[in-house]
């Protein structure tokens, strides 16, 4: 998973650490994850301090402004790789994050009350926070060089819609009512050459959404409100940050699995990015290739501790 991709955390994991944030977030009204919360706020946080982090000085002399040096980030966003390489473990960056976004939690449950009842907390989780930052900077910040976001991501330019409304069932097949959770991937099919070899070129997957399939219905899949990466393009956010490519989205998987459990690959092809309804020949397959995180890092950027002088 990129660090575009999603907010990364859920209301889940920040009450794994502290079993009291749902009681807190009702008593004081704070919204732990969706728009304008705790979650994204802890997101946007974080993000600000790695590009800051990973200024580089003295780039190089800006013609037009009288010879002067420019800054410019070593890193975008989406170049980021959030996730871990073990299932069921948060990355070093999450971890940070997760304590980011309690010691928040608790600043605006202070905030909120004449009392002071949370600040010991918010002291706590913000030591803890920084004990992960350093770890974090001590692990490096892993990249990768050609990047390639998730269908849907949630931080990314144009990348359209996934959900409900992207799932169906039509008439067709021999099953039961059942209830699967599904996900999709973008696939560079010039790197991609098999589920066994990948290349770096699938993107991770995108938000899993839960849908019931009828009896003796078919699952259908459409993607029409999604939009592809700029693909193979040199995507440039701003003059002033660079560019990066990013890998071209010329295929998409499907991805299902039964709630709670690992999702499988249901297509034995990568399927054309023009294809933009597909419908399972039967019942999803709960075997084979499980959807993995997404690409690997290219390599660990250190950070930067000092600040260049002229």
């Amino acid at each position: 998973m990129l660090f575009t991709d999603d907010d990364l955390l859920t209301a889940e994991a920040l009450t794994s650490v502290d079993p009291e944030v749902p009681e807190v977030a009702a008593a004081e009204g704070i919204a732990v994850e969706g728009e304008n919360s705790i979650i994204r706020g802890a997101w946007e946080e974080c993000a600000n301090a790695v590009l800051a982090k990973m200024e580089q000085f003295g780039g190089g002399l800006e013609a037009t402004s009288g010879g002067l040096g420019y800054t410019r980030s070593r890193v975008h966003l989406t170049q980021i790789v959030a996730s871990d390489a073990y299932p069921r473990k948060l990355s070093a960056l999450q971890r940070w994050m997760l304590y980011e976004a309690l010691q928040m939690f608790y600043r605006a449950a202070t905030n909120r009350t004449v009392s002071d009842r949370y600040e010991e907390k918010r002291k706590r989780f913000a030591a803890d926070a920084e004990k992960h930052w350093r770890r974090l900077t001590a692990f490096g910040l892993p990249v990768v060089t050609e990047p390639l976001p998730c269908p849907g991501a949630l931080h990314e330019h144009n990348a359209g819609s996934w959900g409900a409304a992207n799932l169906g069932g039509v008439a067709g097949g021999n099953q039961a009512a059942t209830t699967y959770e599904v996900a999709i991937t973008w696939v560079d099919g010039s790197r991609y050459q098999s589920a066994a070899a990948k290349g770096n070129g699938e993107s991770g997957g995108s938000r899993l959404v839960a849908f019931t399939v009828g009896v003796n219905q078919l699952l259908r899949i459409d993607i029409t409100s999604l939009a592809p990466p700029t693909a193979g393009n040199q995507y440039r956010w701003e003059s002033s940050d660079g560019a990066v490519r990013l890998l071209n989205p010329t295929h998409w998987n499907v991805y299902a699995g039964t709630p709670d459990g690992p999702l499988w690959l249901q297509n034995a092809q990568p399927i054309a990015a023009g294809v933009k309804v597909h419908t399972l020949a039967g019942a999803p397959a709960l075997s084979g290739t499980p959807l993995d995180p997404g690409q690997r890092p290219d390599a660990r950027y250190t950070f930067r501790p000092i600040l260049q002088r002229g």
